[in-house]
């Protein structure tokens, strides 16, 4: 999300939550920004996925300075918390899906 503009920038879903994952996602969400850069990048500390080195090191390249909140902090997240919070209860569990293409 760019807290700028209150927009989704990109997102990706996936049977799995990887490093992959992440990339994937960040690089859309760069591309749709415009390839910015000296941008802060901030997130939880995930499951490792945003400490591993080929996050971090794509955040080199593209010049993002990495910011985490701390373990058991959500409300240094909270514009993402409470959209996934809606997300959740709004949409996600009022429908089922046969597949991750649904």
């Amino acid at each position: 999300m760019d807290l700028y503009s209150r927009k989704i920038l990109a997102y990706k879903v996936s049977t799995r939550i990887d490093t992959q994952l992440v990339l994937d996602t960040f690089r859309a969400a760069y591309s749709n920004r415009g390839g910015s850069t000296r941008v802060m990048f901030h997130s939880d500390q995930g499951g490792g996925q945003y400490t591993a080195k080929d996050f971090r090191m794509e955040l080199d390249r593209v010049s993002f300075v990495q910011s985490f909140s701390a373990k058991g902090h959500p409300y240094d997240n909270a514009v993402l918390e409470s959209f996934f919070k809606y997300l959740k209860h709004e949409e996600l569990s009022r429908r089922y899906f046969n597949s991750i293409h649904d």
